[in-house]
């Protein structure tokens, strides 16, 4: 499930987003930079918090994830401590300037392909799912070009 928070006075308009898998069960939970450390903040993950903990004691959990955390989060990490979380080493955030995006080569048979906007993006869903599936071993399965009538 996905919970998106809207405001007119955040740049875009988004002001943070909640995915809650309740097979793992865990909540990570996104906000604009602009809230961080706010008491909204803490708000929008409390909601989520208190949804997964509903969802996975309906299923019988017996503990709750939060992900996205880095050991060295200043922040989310004093929060999530003082509701009883506790972390798990290592989480690492990895940084790169959006100003020099890396030169990408895709293997050969591979292409990359703008989106024209929801209706085209409609359309590809399913042959990016299709991309996505994994047979059984673990081994990636790809499937054949389909004609997308011209796009």
């Amino acid at each position: 499930m996905i919970t998106l928070w809207e405001d007119e006075e955040i740049p875009g308009g988004l002001a943070g987003w909640a995915l809650l898998d309740p097979t793992y069960p865990s909540c990570d939970v996104i906000v604009h930079p602009a809230l961080r450390g706010s008491e909204r903040a803490a708000a929008m993950l409390a909601r989520g918090i208190a949804r997964l903990e509903r969802d996975a004691a309906a299923q019988g959990g017996t503990a709750i994830h939060v992900g996205w955390v880095a050991e060295d989060d200043g922040v989310l990490g004093p929060l999530l401590a003082g509701w009883g979380f506790s972390g798990a080493p290592g989480l690492i955030a990895y940084t790169r300037p959006l100003d020099a995006p890396p030169e990408v080569t895709l293997p050969p048979g591979f292409s990359a392909q703008l989106v024209g906007g929801e209706a085209d993006a409609g359309r590809r869903a399913p042959r990016h799912d299709a991309g996505n599936r994994v047979r059984r071993g673990g081994q990636p399965r790809r499937t054949e070009p389909v004609s997308l009538g011209g796009v």
